[in-house]
């Protein structure tokens, strides 16, 4: 099947097209939706083999066989040369597993590039905008969209919509930086994507690259060698996790995310990182590199251990406080979550619950009793004067007992309408 020529947008450059993008152009040129064109594509190419559909969007640019598949299908029509640049297949054999928050689950955008490319060309999404670490545009410092600000639509649907600056529910103009959202360009927030521009730019600029797992491992094992070198290594291996960089270097699972913390850590360049180049090194290799990683690279923070023995004697000692309390107050004096209380003292949990309902019981039946007394004194003391409503409004003032139980002890008590005094 011969189709129309596209072109990809920014070969080249960090500014590449992203295939989702790329793959609604294409249909839009022949007047189909993305699972039309696929469909008339493999029928061609008498395809019959039960590859998986398109499915998300956004997905279309992970180094997975979902993929590789489309790319291979797209190989049965004339397409834009490089096609692959506009994905991270390149990296689909560096890493055992890729974490779900390495890429962006929903299309993103930045309003100000729609507008710019609105007015000097065509808008697109770019290929940087699939990583869910690429926070911020660049060059206008904004923080990316995920949905349209009118009527909060997603723009991952793969329906007959070219239109990239326009809503694909609702037509509204995505270009438009809503009112609510912050410029970003002056402020101090710790972050890091440099390294992640620089692997896009290499994708962009070499379609046919693909990262080894064992570069990788080489590299960190040739700069290891020179650490151990050091008579600081001691203090070099507290900035560095000594654990986590001789698992990755020994074969180990390497994703994503590590290797981006290793990277910036050591001091050498991701992309010279991955495809084994040592020339990378940017610097001599210092132990006082950054004690500190940016938020986006830090590692997520492991859980607290506490000591069960310590708890529980901490509970049972704070349990002893006179009247009962509930079990989070407790947890709350001991500076730990409901949750963590009842995993290590299940049965003293259990128990502090039901001292809790046996006070709440015991204090209801109480004022139970004395909204019965205060009702009775009421009506024997204004004999043949009483009413509902004054003996609420009269004994709620004395007394400050709830007026819903009030009202129903007095309709039980007090005859209605009784101007005489009665009781019922």
């Amino acid at each position: 099947m011969r189709l129309f020529p596209c072109d990809l947008i920014g070969r080249g450059s960090d500014e590449i097209e992203s295939l989702p993008s790329y793959l609604q152009r294409l249909a839009a040129c022949h007047g189909v939706t993305v699972g039309r064109l696929f469909r008339e594509l493999r029928y061609h190419a008498n395809d019959t083999s039960k590859r998986p559909r398109v499915g998300s969007l956004a997905a279309l640019v992970r180094p997975n066989d979902r993929t590789a598949s489309c790319l291979q299908i797209l190989q049965n029509g004339i397409v834009s040369e490089g096609i692959r640049s506009s994905t991270f297949l390149a990296l689909r054999g560096t890493f055992h597993s890729t974490p779900r928050n390495t890429f962006a689950r929903q299309i993103r955008w930045c309003p100000k590039c729609l507008e710019s490319d609105r007015k000097y060309g065509e808008p697109y999404l770019r290929l940087a905008w699939s990583l869910s670490d690429y926070r911020n545009c660049r060059h206008h410092g904004m923080p990316l969209i995920d949905a349209c600000p009118q009527c909060g639509a997603h723009q991952n649907s793969t329906r007959l919509f070219v239109e990239f600056d326009r809503c694909r529910s609702c037509s509204a103009d995505l270009a438009r930086v809503p009112p609510w959202h912050r410029f970003l360009r002056n402020c101090d927030l710790n972050v890091y994507d440099a390294d992640l521009l620089e692997i896009v730019r290499e994708i962009s600029r070499n379609p046919d690259l693909d990262y080894a797992r064992s570069a990788a491992s080489g590299v960190l094992e040739l700069l290891f060698n020179r650490v151990w070198a050091l008579q600081d290594e001691r203090r070099f291996w507290e900035l560095v996790p000594r654990d986590e960089s001789i698992h990755a270097c020994c074969g180990g699972q390497l994703s994503l995310p590590l290797a981006r913390r290793l990277a910036y850590r050591l001091n050498v360049s991701l992309h010279g990182l991955l495809s084994g180049h040592l020339q990378a090194w940017t610097r001599q290799l210092d132990p006082a590199w950054l004690e500190t990683l940016p938020v986006n690279l830090a590692p997520k923070p492991r859980k607290v251990r506490h000591d069960r023995v310590r708890l529980i004697t901490q509970l049972d000692t704070a349990r002893r406080s006179k009247p009962p309390l509930p079990l989070r107050q407790y947890a709350r004096k001991i500076g730990v979550s409901t949750g963590c209380l009842e995993y290590h003292a299940p049965q003293l949990c259990r128990s502090i619950k039901q001292s809790y309902r046996q006070h709440r019981a015991a204090l209801a039946q109480k004022k139970q009793t004395e909204a019965h007394l205060a009702v009775l004194q009421y009506a024997a003391s204004h004999r043949g004067t009483a009413s509902r409503k004054g003996a609420l409004r009269e004994i709620r003032r004395q007394t400050g007992l709830p007026k819903n139980l009030l009202r129903s002890i007095i309709a039980q008590t007090i005859a209605p309408g009784c101007a005489g005094g009665q009781l019922s």
